[in-house]
């Protein structure tokens, strides 16, 4: 009966341990990775999603130098601006963002080996140094470009 009983408490220690190791790295990188503080200033308050809208799913970003976003996120270009959310896997410590179209001030596209890149830099109210983020994914360049505007046609987007 006590090895049953340890088991099956041993079981649910390990899953609640690792659960709780899982949200702590979540929440330590959209701090580093300057998640966090997009979410609180360009919070989404519903997807952004219209007519003209298109979505890129499994793209990848780099927000900062410590922390990069590899084929997670779902992006929505439209109207209102660029929609990101991570995987299910990766949603704690991860608000949705919503980006107006007017918080992107440069956008450039560029090529890495075999990868194309677009670099957009972002202004930001309570920050004086912008945030840049550089995304990859296949198609995702032509359709910033679309709605965006290409601002810089520089091949150092990193």
């Amino acid at each position: 009966m006590f090895e049953t009983l340890y088991v099956i408490l041993s079981g649910s220690g390990f899953v609640l341990v690792f659960g709780l190791i899982w949200m702590g790295v979540l929440t330590l990188l959209s701090r580093m990775g300057s998640w966090h503080g997009l979410a609180r200033e360009f919070p989404a308050t519903g997807r952004n999603q219209d007519t003209n809208s298109k979505m890129h799913r499994w793209c990848s970003a780099r927000m900062s130098f410590l922390v990069n976003y590899n084929n997670c996120l779902t992006l929505i270009v439209g109207e209102r601006g660029l929609y990101m959310r991570t995987n299910m896997f990766l949603r704690f410590a991860h608000r949705p963002i919503l980006i107006p179209r007017d918080a992107i001030v440069d956008l450039s596209t560029g090529s890495k080996l075999f990868f194309s890149s677009t670099k957009i830099t972002l202004r930001r109210n309570n920050d004086a140094t912008p945030n840049v983020i550089t995304f990859y994914g296949r198609g995702l360049a032509p359709t910033l470009t679309h709605w965006f505007g290409e601002t810089d046609n520089g091949d150092d987007a990193e």
